[in-house]
């Protein structure tokens, strides 16, 4: 019997977690939205229930497709530990691969240099030249400015590269 293989991307930040099932072709199979991530806005152990709640829906779709979830993506602010151990609860052992919510950007439109602004509850900026220098700024939470994120002061900051 052949399984089909399932990828999962889970995004948290100040506001929401997303979770996002879905299929090598690229086919989204479930998406769940639960409340924030961030251990700024939200208890450990109250995030440990909500990201547990969501994977739950998730496996069931998981499960109903004949599939099984060999990859999983993480972006965001969030406890990457506790939500990685979480992951292995449902799905048992996955590749992880974490990355900032700018690198995944990129890597969604295909794109090897630019600038990827992200603004959410959180905000950041990525620049990458085709020469493979790169700057960022941004992304460090309420607590040091987001600059430009609905949390934080409206103020602008840059670096040269």
């Amino acid at each position: 019997m052949i399984v089909m293989e399932l990828l999962l991307a889970i995004e948290g930040g100040g506001t929401k977690t997303r979770v996002l099932l879905g299929d090598t072709s690229g086919a989204v199979l479930a998406r769940e939205v639960g409340g924030p991530a961030s251990g700024l806005y939200i208890s450990r152990g109250t995030y440990a229930r909500e990201i547990s709640r969501l994977l739950g829906r998730v496996k069931r779709t998981a499960e109903a497709a004949g599939g099984k979830v060999v990859s999983v993506g993480l972006g965001g602010p969030m406890d990457a530990d506790l939500v990685q151990a979480s992951v292995r609860r449902f799905f048992g052992e996955v590749r992880f691969v974490l990355a900032a919510e700018g690198e995944i950007a990129f890597a969604l439109h295909g794109t090897e240099w630019g600038v990827s602004l992200v603004a959410g509850t959180g905000a950041s900026c990525r620049a990458l030249t085709q020469e493979g220098a790169s700057t960022a700024c941004g992304g460090f939470g309420p607590q040091f400015g987001d600059e430009g994120s609905g949390k934080g002061p409206a103020q602008i900051t840059a670096q040269a590269f």
